[in-house]
């Protein structure tokens, strides 16, 4: 799902440094001219794959926000294809893909864009992203109260046999409670989707895949009433009991973690693994510990998951944390690490957890080497809070001050060495050319990198994108300033999340005024080339 989220002013207080964490991935600004486009031209490309280019609109503060659909090709680089002319709040936004199975390395390679997944104004849309030469097809079905996507269960050898799970609003009419349900989406063999409500007796958790066939084979599905735990089979008839007898009345599920052959999930807030080993599906429990902030996923590697909590809220900085490592193989898990304060966030790389401590008034980052459990203090205590992240293989430590607001970034090596400092910036996202069916994430080659003082100051800057291959950075363009699309000093300006395919990528870019809206006169649409240095275009024309 593509979210949106900006950058507050500077934070002057430790938890809200720590949530700004949270909201690295989108905003920010391309230079060139105005755009003013040429809406005579009425052609659409007649082979390849489109882009998705989201378009906000309104206040900032909306949840979710209103945006509207456009879409972007390689061939026309200078084209922006508008689907849409109104901008709608939608919680659900998801590209289907296809590509290559490659099974020595539990990969799908050459990944290509096949359609788009929303919903706007009650209705779920699936939106063509194949160029065939005319407008791309749209197909419908009706849904009203969707929250957000849960859990996505993609099939690349046939994107339509993907299916997802949305969470709904319950009968309290909010999102995020403890009554909200859930819904089933899935396709016909031309994309038609079909809605079906989940009974509240049940709840999904989680999917397995093959290790054939890296394609979704199963769901993991609790009955709230008969205390039992399925497994409901995907691509053929067949359902299989893995668990009963617990009590019905009190038992909450959510869902932790999903892996190819490993769920984590919890029942009352402790923590469980579902493992399917050598063909045969089994359960069980983590050490019973939890915590107000619940489990979260710190990473995994090719024998363990790595899951974390903290006894209090993740942002109180006070109370304990723990790591536990999950075995993917085996009814086994161990405390790898524990501490005083709380876990802002962790990632697992290159055989160490690396997390992010608060404790009372200052933030520090951590690696725990995954074997032997030993800490290792990467950032002493401070009052910046460090953050690290892993983008396809690539470690990048992100720092935020609390003196005076400022970010740092930088990568680092396998040995945690300095590859390259970028300053005051931050990631705004990674291509997707790769998804590893074992560890269920995209890869790709390259990072993007944005100047923080675009979101907060309305500067301009450059475009920059790490090469993950041979560890450079290279130029992809001009980022215009808040003047230059219109606005005063002072204002903001927003820059959609990158994320490209192999073939293109593309980012809306408007500026925010001093009420917190985002303003579409004089807002602009760029694309680039992945891999290309100085490849940032601006778009000049459009097709409705």
């Amino acid at each position: 799902m593509t979210k949106f989220h900006l950058p507050s002013t500077p934070a002057v207080k430790l938890s809200a440094m720590s949530m700004a964490f949270l909201l690295i991935s989108a905003c920010g600004g391309g230079g060139g001219a105005p755009n003013t486009p040429d809406t005579n031209t009425s052609s659409w490309p007649k082979s390849g794959s489109y882009e998705v280019v989201l378009k906000p609109s309104g206040f900032t503060t909306a949840s979710p926000l209103q945006t509207s659909l456009s879409l972007v090709h390689a061939s026309t680089p200078d084209t922006e294809y508008q689907i849409d002319t109104s901008a709608a709040a939608t919680q659900l936004g998801v590209s289907l893909s296809q590509g290559q199975w490659n099974p020595t390395k539990g990969q799908f390679t050459d990944l290509q864009n096949a359609a788009y997944v929303d919903h706007r104004n009650g209705t779920v849309r699936v939106t063509s992203l194949l160029a065939n030469g005319a407008r791309p097809v749209q197909s419908t079905a009706p849904a009203a109260d969707l929250c957000s996507t849960s859990q996505l269960a993609r099939n690349f050898s046939k994107p339509f046999a993907s299916q997802m799970i949305v969470d709904t609003a319950g009968t309290d009419g909010l999102c995020n409670t403890s009554d909200d349900g859930q819904m089933l989406i899935t396709f016909s063999d031309t994309g038609v989707p079909y809605i079906s409500t989940v009974s509240s007796k049940n709840r999904y958790l989680g999917y397995l895949r093959s290790p054939t066939t890296g394609q979704p084979t199963h769901w993991l599905v609790t009955w709230k009433e008969g205390g039992q735990i399925d497994l409901w089979s995907i691509d053929q008839p067949g359902t299989t009991a893995i668990e009963s007898g617990f009590s019905t009345n009190t038992s909450q599920f959510s869902s932790v973690a999903n892996l190819s052959d490993l769920i984590l999930y919890t029942q009352n807030g402790l923590l469980k693994a579902m493992r399917m080993v050598n063909g045969t599906p089994s359960i069980s429990n983590v050490p019973a510990l939890s915590g107000t902030s619940g489990w979260k996923l710190a990473g995994n590697d090719a024998s363990n998951a790595y899951a974390y909590f903290s006894s209090g809220a993740s942002t109180s900085c006070t109370g304990t944390w723990r790591i536990t490592s999950v075995s993917r193989s085996a009814a086994s898990a161990n405390t790898l690490a524990t501490g005083t304060g709380s876990l802002i966030a962790a990632t697992t790389l290159n055989g160490a957890v690396y997390a992010s401590v608060c404790s009372g008034s200052t933030g520090s980052l951590i690696k725990v080497d995954t074997t032997t459990g030993t800490q290792t203090v990467l950032k002493a205590p401070s009052s910046t809070i460090y953050m690290a992240s892993s983008f396809s293989g690539e470690l990048a430590v992100t720092g935020i001050s609390s003196n005076n607001g400022s970010w740092s970034l930088n990568f680092l090596n396998q040995t945690d060495n300095l590859l390259y400092d970028a300053g005051n910036a931050m990631v705004y996202g990674s291509n997707q050319t790769v998804y590893d069916a074992s560890n269920n994430t995209f890869r790709g080659d390259s990072v993007y990198v944005v100047p923080q003082t675009l979101g907060t100051t309305g500067t301009g800057g450059t475009l920059q994108r790490w090469d993950v291959a041979n560890n450079a950075m290279h130029t992809v363009g001009t980022l215009p300033s808040a003047t230059d699309l219109g606005g005063t000093a002072g204002n903001r300006v927003f820059t959609g999340p990158m994320s490209p395919s192999a073939l293109i990528g593309g980012t809306f870019v408007a500026r925010i005024s001093s009420d917190s809206q985002i303003q579409l006169s004089g807002s602009r649409i760029y694309t680039f080339l992945p891999k290309t240095d100085n490849s940032l275009v601006l778009t000049t024309k459009q097709v409705k």
